[in-house]
């Protein structure tokens, strides 16, 4: 009886688990979505900053 009462909550564990697992690649993804787009926006900014410095040197 104990074996199979423990055995059950394994199962519930288990699926507990791979649901939060499932949230967390869900988490995951919008974060490193949420990283690609800031590193796009540090590139822009870092570019549009080297060209304005040398065109401030050039004058």
């Amino acid at each position: 009886m104990g074996q199979r009462a423990e055995a059950g909550a394994h199962v519930v564990l288990a699926s507990h688990a791979a649901k939060h697992m499932n949230l967390t690649s869900d988490f995951l993804s919008v974060v490193s979505d949420v990283l690609v787009d800031c590193k796009a926006l540090v590139v822009i900014l870092s570019i549009s900053t080297t060209c304005s410095s040398t065109a401030k040197r050039q004058w």
